[in-house]
């Protein structure tokens, strides 16, 4: 193997190396850490995951706290029996339906 070549063997395992430290540290320190206890998987079901309810998380943007209702659902504190006259809308989807970002 000429030198040169070996030159460019080293350099491109040196920066997989460095890939893959800085990788692992990223793992390691995780700023959505607090959005995890937020929801749980929810396997063998059409959907992904579950709200805990109860849970309460901070983030940026913002510095949003963000609330899971004991029903389930990211709301203020609801009764199950509604007022008459009252019409819910509950809206299923992924971190947009979520209202990430959304205080």
């Amino acid at each position: 193997m000429s030198a040169k070549l070996a030159r460019v063997a080293l350099a491109a395992g040196l920066v997989l190396l460095v890939l893959l430290v800085g990788e692992w540290l990223a793992g390691r320190i995780d700023g959505q850490a607090s959005f995890r206890k937020l929801h749980v998987p929810h396997p063998g079901a059409p959907w992904l995951y579950d709200l805990v309810p109860g849970a309460t998380a901070h983030g940026t943007p913002g510095d949003i706290e963000y609330h899971i209702a004991a029903h389930g659902f990211r709301d203020h504190p609801r009764t199950k029996r509604k007022a008459p006259g009252v019409f819910r809308i509950a809206i299923l989807g992924d971190s947009v339906a979520f209202g990430y970002g959304v205080a």
